[in-house]
């Protein structure tokens, strides 16, 4: 049993080739019945052995196993014991022999002192063996598999052989053994004798790929990146065993919600579990290698045998001798260098499980030795090694600090922001808690290399840690500053209430510079137009009069936009991104450029022109660094609007899935966006369970409860689950409706037009009318007429919402929407049904022929969206759908049952669940409800009248206006 928490890929991953050869061995193809599975510890022999017996074809197998152990533990014939029982071999003969070949082997007497006999008892240890197993299995086709066989005597050995000389025809004979193990000669020679007969299997650490297969698995839903997974390979050398361990650690410790595995694995200890793993793999190392390598693990990944030798105060020779036997045990390797013997350890678990086993006093030593030596001139480091092995051999002191110094702002000048960031990590380390200036000036520089590498958690820990410091020495100004900076990067990850304190915490003090207060008032007037609270525009017109006053800064216009946009002022919203634009551009300044032309792609993309929002869009791609998570989710989310405005939502789902890992760590904002975009990627293309998944998942990430609400309600509705939905949108009904603007209105009323919500169509139907723009953009294009003509069909205001279906599906054929096109071609067909006039079912069939064609066109299934308006209203499932349409065409529940070959009570079921879900009594009115609701169309017979409610079709289809 796994302990609690613990994670493990839920999918077989990897092996396809070994798993292949063995399930043909299974069908009995090929001349050998047999196979060796070897490979290093926990490389995943016996998880390849339990996925053949999964197999269907292993089903008529009887599985036997038997394990070897060490014979300190188990003693000899062990494994030959436990096959024995499980063939119900009689008492005395086989463990009679068992018993005296056990005498003989663990006797007091040399080897040439065994008797004579010995090598024939073991030939009819053999015998009774092949015998037994015979016997056991005449009518059943057995699997036996006999683990770590490196272990095994010599008699299981010959044992073992002799069933393969035989081949019984109903035996598979599979083995286990570990590649790395010294075995004994006599053994290797019989365990090379069953290579030959059998299938030799290899298994090595996982690829890339596998890798990545693995860890997604096991993470779900956490996405990792490329980098990150091969930092971890390296780490593990892709040992399944070792990833399992190492993967259920750091989901468990939640350090990948503030660090990327390779900061993870650099800053965390092993995990025990996984510790006791490698140390099972180390101890048996004699004790002058384990020193050698003790040592060596405090000199770094990479060292000489010379240095190594130094420090141990033994020969060189010999140090070089035990540095090459590990190098033979897979620990180390050798590396070429021509100028001394050098090595490296093989795996990077190696070093640390070593590393954390030296006392921490002997590892203090040996950092010293090394900074002493270098500092007398006596070995040659880099500033990097300097630094480490001053702030880690010493613990602190001036001279520490002012290593890691030069070591961080030499990092800092090649732009590596998360070395630097380490090293100002180690000199905070080396400086005494009373030194609260210098801690100060130290945690600040942290966070603002924390900041340039993107990593925004840490950042924001480290200022903190800096403003208390401020605090206490009542250091206004640069108080000031790092509450100005926390208020920014709180702003950018859409924490609001964080962000609404530090500003103000800033507002309080004398910013110095102008540009400054003009940041803070933006940001603020931002959050607080936003919330539609009162002050909010003040405050941006005080921050627009400062740019004019003191110069553009392109995070105060951006924010400036955005405030006057959440405000309700479209117009001076685009006015202030225009130009903030142009001036981007005319100073050269990409990531500036990038920022407004985010906001004029989907400014564009509403206006429904295509070609100025690409235009726009590549100016974002440029502007991306992939440092700053929110460079990439503006490209990201650019990308998506573009794409799913043409209904390229293959593309979309391709860009999500390879970006959502991109943006983990931005903040849970910038996450949750990503997942939104994914989920409707995967509602579109049909797969609902994904899209669902995905969307509630987001739902709890974003921090915008009401609008994720509202995508989250469009998920359920395609599932079917119509009280979930209808829960989501009355919780958040009221605040969507009184937000500024009329993006959430649109979205709002699409969703509200598939629940029975009569208030609601009308709210949001008098809302959009004002809305101007043909298109809005909340994660996806909506037509604003198409959903003015869904609510309108709703109200039964039958010309307007045909009007209002013509105009969008006008403008967005003219404007290359296709998607929305298409989805407006569906919702007119489904109002031609509602309305019932005679010629509406033709008119809707041909609307809905062109739908399709559209879809196809698109490469997306035709058939996962043509019923789901209506049948999700009520939440009925494919089946029932079947059932209704033989409801309607008059057959009973015997026939119902015979045309879909299923029990009669099974039909009975379906019926009174549609009944149920339409909340009718009778046939007559669930068929009408059908009808009204567009599920099915008005179907006649031969004399005019509804074969299911006679004259009551005609009735119907003579009402509306």
């Amino acid at each position: 049993m796994e302990p609690e928490g613990h994670v493990s890929a839920k999918r077989f991953v990897g092996r396809r080739r070994p798993l292949a050869i063995l399930e043909e061995m299974l069908d009995g193809d090929g001349p050998k019945r047999a196979a060796l599975i070897q490979g290093p510890a926990g490389v995943g022999k016996t998880r390849l052995v339990s996925e053949l017996l999964s197999q269907p074809r292993a089903r008529r197998y009887r599985f036997v196993q038997a394990c070897c152990y060490e014979r300190a533990e188990a003693g000899p014939f062990f494994a030959l014991s436990q096959l024995l029982s499980q063939f119900g071999a009689p008492a005395v003969k086989p463990q009679s022999l068992l018993h005296g070949l056990a005498e003989e082997v663990l006797g007091d007497r040399g080897r040439e002192g065994l008797s004579e006999d010995l090598r024939l008892r073991r030939a009819q240890l053999a015998e009774v063996v092949r015998d037994v197993i015979s016997r056991g299995s005449p009518e059943t086709d057995t699997v036996i598999c006999v683990e770590d066989l490196q272990w095994a005597d010599v008699a299981t050995l010959l044992a073992i052989n002799n069933l393969l000389d035989v081949r019984l025809p109903e035996l598979v004979v599979i083995c286990t053994a570990r590649s790395e193990d010294e075995i004994d000669p006599d053994a290797r020679h019989l365990i090379s004798k069953i290579e030959q007969k059998s299938h030799n299997l290899t298994l090595e650490g996982f690829s890339q790929s596998e890798t990545k297969e693995f860890i997604q698995l096991a993470m779900h839903p956490v996405r990792v990146k490329e980098n990150e997974v091969r930092a971890v390979r390296a780490f593990t050398a892709g040992n399944p065993l070792y990833l399992e361990e190492l993967v259920t650690h750091l989901k468990a410790s939640g350090v990948l919600e503030r660090h990327t595995m390779a900061e993870a694995l650099d800053r965390s200890r092993i995990p025990t579990r996984l510790a006791q793993l490698v140390s099972l793999r180390l101890r048996a190392l004699p004790a002058p290698v384990r020193s050698a390598l003790s040592v060596a693990s405090v000199i770094g990944t990479e060292f000489s045998a010379e240095v190594t030798a130094e420090l141990l105060g033994e020969p060189q020779t010999a140090v070089e001798d035990d540095l090459t036997s590990a190098a033979g045990q897979g620990v180390l390797r050798r590396l070429d260098r021509l100028d001394n013997a050098y090595f490296g350890f093989a795996n990077p678990l190696y070093l640390a499980n070593i590393y954390d086993a030296t006392p921490p006093a002997e590892r203090r030593a040996i950092h010293r030795q090394l900074a002493e030596r270098a500092r007398d001139g006596l070995l040659e480091l880099s500033i990097n090694e300097m630094a480490r092995h001053h702030a880690l051999g010493f613990g602190g002191g001036k001279e520490a600090v002012e290593m890691c110094r030069r070591a961080a702002e030499e990092a800092e000048g090649l732009l590596g922001f998360d070395e630097a960031a380490h090293f100002w990590e180690l000199a905070l380390g080396c400086t005494r808690s009373r030194s609260r200036s210098l801690r100060a000036e130290l945690s600040q520089r942290q966070g603002w290399a924390l900041w340039a590498a993107g990593k925004w958690t840490r950042a924001a820990e480290a200022w903190k840690n800096a403003f208390a410091h401020y605090e206490s020495q009542d250091d206004r100004e640069h108080m000031a500053e790092l509450a100005l900076a926390l208020g920014d990067l709180y702003r950018w990850r859409q924490e609001l209430d964080e962000a609404e304190r530090w500003l103000e915490t800033a507002l309080a003090f004398p910013l110095q510079e102008p540009q400054a207060r003009a940041r803070a008032l933006a940001l603020l007037g931002s959050i607080q137009c936003s919330r539609r609270e009162t002050d909010g525009p003040e405050l941006l017109e005080e921050a627009s009069k400062l740019q004019q006053e003191h110069g553009r800064d392109p995070n105060v216009g951006y924010w400036l936009a955005w405030g006057f946009l959440a405000s309700g002022d479209a117009e001076k919203a685009m006015t202030e991104t225009k130009e903030a634009y142009i001036d981007a551009k005319q100073r050269g300044d990409a990531g500036a450029a990038g920022l407004f032309a985010r906001t004029l792609v989907d400014r564009e993309l509403c206006g429904l022109r295509i070609q100025t929002a690409r235009a726009y869009g590549k100016t974002v791609a440029e502007a991306i660094d992939p440092a700053d998570g929110t460079t990439m989710i503006r490209s990201l989310v650019c990308d998506a609007h573009v794409l799913s405005y043409g209904g390229r939502w293959k593309h979309v789902r391709r860009l999500c899935e390879r970006w959502v890992a991109q943006v983990r760590l931005a903040g849970p904002f910038q996450l949750a966006s990503a997942r939104v975009v994914l989920a409707e990627a995967h509602l579109a293309l049909g797969d609902t369970a994904k899209g669902c998944e995905e969307m509630g998942i987001a739902h709890d990430e974003m921090n915008q409860p009401a609008v994720a609400a509202l995508h989250h309600a469009r998920a359920l509705l395609r599932a079917g689950s119509v009280e979930g939905a209808s829960a989501l949108v009355e919780r958040h009904a009221e605040q969507l409706i009184n937000r500024p603007g009329r993006t959430t209105s649109a979205i709002l009323g699409d969703v509200a037009a598939q629940l029975e919500a009569p208030d609601l169509w009308a709210a949001c139907y008098e809302l959009l009318l004002e809305e101007r723009l043909p298109l809005v953009i909340y994660y996806v294009p909506i037509s604003v007429h198409r959903v003015l003509g869904r609510l309108a069909a709703r109200l039964k205001l039958w010309p307007a919402a045909f009007e209002h279906f013509d105009t969008a599906a006008k403008q967005l054929a003219a404007g290359g929407a296709r998607w929305e096109h298409a989805q407006t071609l569906l919702n007119y067909a489904e109002a031609r049904r509602a309305r019932r006039r005679r010629a509406d079912a033709g008119k809707a069939a041909a609307l809905e022929l062109e739908a399709q064609a559209v879809y196809q066109e698109l490469g997306i299934p035709f058939e996962a969206h043509s019923h789901e308006t209506g049948a999700n209203r009520f939440g009925l499932t494919g089946r029932e759908l079947e059932v209704l349409e033989l409801m309607a065409r008059g057959s009973r529940n015997h026939e119902i049952a015979e045309a879909l070959t299923i029990s009669q009570g099974t039909a009975a079921r379906h019926v009174e669940n549609i009944l149920n879900k339409f909340g009718v009594s009778n046939r007559v009115e669930a068929i009408m409800k059908a009808v009204e609701t567009s599920l099915i169309g008005p179907l006649r017979n031969s004399q005019g009248a509804s074969p299911a409610t006679g004259d009551a079709d005609d009735a119907l289809s003579d009402t509306g206006s």
